[in-house]
């Protein structure tokens, strides 16, 4: 993780409130049951540099659903996106209640330091490839 906590580091200096934002929202994808603290390990980290009112955008006020019968992998995802668009509080509050019913014990995926990451190219497009205890896992396109 040391990589990625480098790229929030340098985006907490900087004060690029979209890639603190992609960090944070990453870290809600590697521990979805926020079980493991990576999300507030790396939040604390920002508080650092910037405070709570420049990460996070006031609530729109669209409803929420608070039923958590009707809470899914599907519904969890979802609001992921919807937490893009509006990045506040109450929505990450309603991510981590969602999430930790979802996934209440969800290990984190695991990554390799950036020294061990292999790229490649396929049609153009830079491609990550890593790989961990014979798993493969491949990331989205560096840009």
């Amino acid at each position: 993780m040391e990589g990625i906590n480098k790229t929030l580091d340098e985006a907490i200096r900087a004060k690029d409130i979209e890639e603190v934002r992609n960090v944070l929202t990453t870290s809600m994808v590697q521990d979805p049951g926020f079980s493991k603290g990576v999300f507030e390990e790396r939040f604390k980290r920002c508080l650092i540099g910037l405070s709570e009112t420049n990460i996070f955008d006031p609530f729109d006020g669209e409803p929420l659903n608070l039923n958590q019968s009707a809470w899914t992998k599907d519904y969890y995802a979802a609001q992921q996106t919807e937490f893009r668009y509006n990045f506040s509080l109450e929505r990450l509050e309603h991510l981590k209640k969602v999430g930790r019913k979802l996934f209440p014990s969800a290990a984190p995926r695991p990554f390799l330091p950036d020294d061990e990451v292999k790229f490649f190219g396929c049609n153009g497009v830079r491609l990550e490839s890593r790989f961990l205890m014979g798993q493969h896992l491949q990331t989205a396109p560096k840009i």
